[in-house]
């Protein structure tokens, strides 16, 4: 029996249709998987698309050194430098931001003495959130330390001698 050219054209469709509906699928696959993979935080490469980094910034005023203890969370990169300087030195601290999310991070700083001594450790949690752009300094718990503090614009931490 031989086929009709119609019955081969027609069976000669379905399998190029088929192939071309597999093809559209792998590159949809291709380009929306990044999205939803998260390098580990240790990474130093740039974040690409909806994964970013978000810089918060803590700026020591007051007369004791703040050395870092831990960071914990969806931070991006270790903080810089690990030891924030007394009267007016600084540091960043780098936390991943990705949508649609609400991403935490909490550097623990042990506050040194003039002979270099531990003596308070505080806690300075910071938030970004990937839905609606937000990035904020949650309530820093300061274990007795004799500070205070406020934060102006969001991302910038400003520590004072009480």
């Amino acid at each position: 029996m031989e086929k009709s050219a119609k019955e081969s054209a027609t069976k000669g469709n379905v399998h190029s249709s088929n192939l071309g509906i597999i093809l559209v699928l792998f590159i949809l696959l291709v380009i929306i998987l990044p999205i939803f993979t998260q390098p580990s935080p240790a990474s130093d490469a740039p974040q690409v698309g909806p994964l970013s980094t978000v810089t918060f910034t803590i700026i020591n005023s007051t007369s004791y050194p703040l050395v870092l203890n831990r960071i914990v969370g969806k931070y991006a990169g270790l903080p810089e430098p690990f030891e924030i300087n007394p009267n007016g030195g600084s540091g960043d601290v780098y936390v991943q931001r990705q949508f649609p999310w609400l991403n935490s991070c909490t550097a623990y700083y042990y506050v040194l003495d003039f002979t270099r001594a531990p003596i308070y450790n505080i806690a300075i949690p910071m938030y970004t959130d990937g839905a609606f752009g937000s990035n904020y300094f949650n309530r820093l718990d300061l274990n007795g330390a004799p500070f205070y503090y406020f934060s102006t614009g969001g991302t910038t931490l400003f520590l004072k001698n009480k």
